[in-house]
């Protein structure tokens, strides 16, 4: 018998990943306009649900049927090998000359890439008529499926704290107490971590891949009398990429109010910056402190992120705010050192207030240690101190960094029973 095929589509590789096949159908051996053709069949290959039937053999008359450059005009054999599976079944006795047709399918089904239905053939009690059963073929590998293999390497984080792809995406920021997701390998970021809850602490930022910024850190939890008066500390910031990118920062820590003694959280720490290039994130601001008829104590700031080998170290955070009966402010947080680039500078003291009692504020975080041909980093302000018949003092100035790092000023004392700060050392 005569093939005939109708090119759709390149049928290679790529061809077959977007969903491009071809048909291919007998044809009769003479002309299309010398005799009546009989309908064969024809095999769909697609990415999507198919179907593939085989009519019942009707005469076609030639004039619907055009012209049709492919028709061989011999037939070669092939030994050796069946690539068609053989249905037999009545044809219609008028189709000149294929009282012995048989219907052929080509028994390649496995290139079918979706669910498909093959309807055959089936004789029916009238000589033109058939009923058709249809048979379900199950899928292989559906395009589908490989966008979802597509999504594994390169794609962002959509669920809370979900990763980004293998190789190329961001993460997802986490959710409640949770911590953010990772970057792609080769290049991402990394999500922010979810902020505390009562009963789960801060998440903490997702690191980068190889290039990009850590995720932040989450805020830690507010208390009152009935969580005990402390509270929840920041959420530590992601690292950035392994080679280039910035840290993420630390988060801040949560406020405190309280009838006895109150404590604010404290900030997270900073993230490292990438190896190569990038800034160190900065710490966390430590919260704030307030007791009606105890003592106010402000939580310290997080230290800055590492910077890496040439990158710049992250600033420390500010220590918070101590009020109550007697008061204490957080220091600041230190800033981080960097092998070739600046220190990062200090975070400022929390500040103090009191009634009756003492009021001592929190002192400048210290600077940190740049490389040989680079500056250290300034040394934090010293808080300030006040008072209504206590004590009050000044918070230290935090001291430089090394080389030639400049020291904080020394934090006020608002009246003639405290003193001021001292400032820091360069």
């Amino acid at each position: 018998m005569l093939v005939e095929t109708r090119a759709v589509g390149r049928v290679g590789a790529l061809a077959i990943a977007l969903g491009v096949g071809c048909a291919i159908a007998p044809a009769s051996l003479a002309p299309p306009d010398s005799q009546p053709r009989t309908a064969g069949h024809a095999e769909v290959l697609s990415l999507g649900p198919a179907v593939v039937r085989l009519a019942s053999a009707e005469t076609i008359p030639p004039a619907m049927q055009p012209a049709s450059p492919w028709v061989l005009s011999a037939v070669e054999p092939v030994a050796g090998q069946q690539l068609s599976e053989v249905l037999d079944g009545p044809v219609d006795a008028s189709a000149a000359g294929m009282a012995n047709a048989r219907a052929r399918v080509v028994g390649h089904t496995a290139m079918v890439f979706g669910p498909a239905t093959t309807a055959a053939v089936t004789p029916g009690a009238g000589a033109n008529h058939a009923g058709r059963a249809t048979t379900a073929l199950q899928p292989t590998f559906g395009g589908s499926h490989l966008g979802d293999i597509i999504g594994i390497f390169i794609g962002n984080g959509d669920e809370p704290g979900e990763n980004g792809g293998l190789l190329i995406g961001n993460g997802a920021d986490g959710g409640p107490g949770q911590n953010g997701g990772r970057g792609g390998l080769l290049f991402g970021n990394g999500g922010r971590g979810g902020d505390a809850t009562a009963t789960q602490g801060a998440g903490n930022g997702g690191n980068a891949g190889m290039f990009g910024n850590g995720g932040d850190g989450g805020a830690g939890a507010n208390a009152t009398s009935a969580d005990g008066g402390m509270g929840h500390p920041g959420g530590a910031g992601g690292n950035g990429g392994v080679i280039a990118g910035n840290g993420g920062d630390g988060g801040r820590g949560g406020n405190a109010t309280n009838s006895g003694t109150a404590v604010g959280g404290s900030g997270g720490r900073g993230g490292k910056a990438g190896t190569l290039f990038g800034v160190g994130g900065r710490g966390g601001d430590g919260g704030s402190g307030a007791s009606s008829q105890g003592e106010g104590v402000g939580g310290s700031g997080g230290p800055g992120g590492d910077g890496g080998f040439s990158g710049t170290g992250g600033d420390g955070g500010n220590g918070g705010r101590g009020a109550g009966v007697t008061g204490s402010g957080g220091y600041g947080g230190s800033g981080a050192n960097s092998r070739v680039g600046q220190g990062g500078a200090g975070g400022k003291g929390g500040s103090a207030s009191s009634t009756t009692g003492a009021a001592k504020a929190g002192g400048g975080g210290h600077g940190g240690n740049g490389g040989t041909f680079s500056t250290g980093g300034r040394g934090g302000d010293g808080g300030n101190a006040t008072t209504t018949t206590g004590t009050a003092k000044g918070g230290d100035g935090g001291d430089g960094g090394r080389p030639n790092g400049t020291g904080g000023a020394g934090g006020q004392g608002n009246n003639g029973n405290g003193n001021n700060g001292a400032d820091g050392d360069a």
